[in-house]
């Protein structure tokens, strides 16, 4: 009975073991290789935004957008100048297989605001840039949620969501 017990119990650490090195590889080939299917998705948004910007403002600016693993933690995306002094947008790799559409939703518009505003010389640290001048740019935009900072509650919801087909 013990040696049965010790072969159950191998066979659980072994198949255990398999899955953690598929679901590492897999994370490992996502950061290595980008998955290009999220780029048609992210440029018709894009270019939502740049409509809702015409409409709204009577004209469009275009900002890079640079998709990195280089942004720490769970930041999901920010506006800054490059060195060259012209505006980017950083969006971060890491979220994006999990947050994809709230990525769509929420954070593209968030930043596309910022960044308008930056290319417009308003630059105001209170608030972390996040003004009510921000937030009336970020919803002409299209944004659905433009808080200051994620609302983690609205990403899980979304999860959830997605899992139950709903």
């Amino acid at each position: 009975m013990k040696k049965s017990l010790e072969r159950i119990f191998l066979g659980i650490v072994l198949f255990a073991s398999a899955i953690l090195g598929y679901n590492y590889y897999s994370e490992y080939r996502f950061e290595e290789n980008f998955d290009k299917r999220y780029l048609p998705p992210l440029h018709k948004k894009e270019q939502e935004i740049l409509r809702n910007m015409q409409r709204s403002f009577g004209y469009t600016v275009r900002f890079p957008i640079v998709i990195t693993e280089k942004i720490p933690g769970r930041i999901y995306g920010f506006a800054t100048f490059n060195k060259k002094g012209h505006v980017v947008i950083y969006l971060n790799k890491r979220v994006f297989k999990e947050s994809f559409d709230y990525i769509l939703d929420d954070v593209l518009a968030h930043e596309y605001a910022h960044a308008l505003l930056l290319s417009r010389g308003y630059i105001n640290d209170a608030e972390g840039g996040h003004t009510p001048l921000w937030q009336r740019t970020c919803k002409a935009l299209g944004g659905l949620h433009c808080e200051r900072y994620v609302d983690r509650d609205d990403v899980v919801s979304r999860k959830l969501r997605k899992i139950l087909g709903e």
